[in-house]
């Protein structure tokens, strides 16, 4: 993905959450065998905490080496706490409780 479209999928994304009721949104994020940049990062960055009140639980799946320094780096930015996940099915199910 370009940084362009990642913009644009996490500004409709935000647009999206950000109109949702307080602690309700359930937040999945598969970046399993994704590449990115710092560029990549700070856009990220940018829209992370805009929707924190939002937010009743994240889940991000493919977490590894050089992602996990990227994760690291984006929830400074968020009161988000985030579990990670080695398969989508476990995030689910995990999503699910509650």
């Amino acid at each position: 993905m370009d940084l362009e479209s990642l913009k644009a999928e996490v500004d409709y994304a935000t647009n999206i959450t950000i109109n949702e009721p307080e602690n309700s949104v359930r937040l999945l994020v598969d970046v399993t065998g994704t590449l990115g940049d710092a560029e990549m990062v700070d856009c990220i960055k940018e829209s992370a905490g805009k929707d924190d009140d939002n937010m009743k639980k994240a889940a991000v799946v493919g977490v590894s080496g050089y992602r996990r320094i990227f994760l690291r780096a984006v929830l400074q930015f968020t009161k988000l706490s985030v579990k990670t996940f080695d398969n989508l099915e476990e995030a689910k199910d995990w999503l699910a409780e509650d």
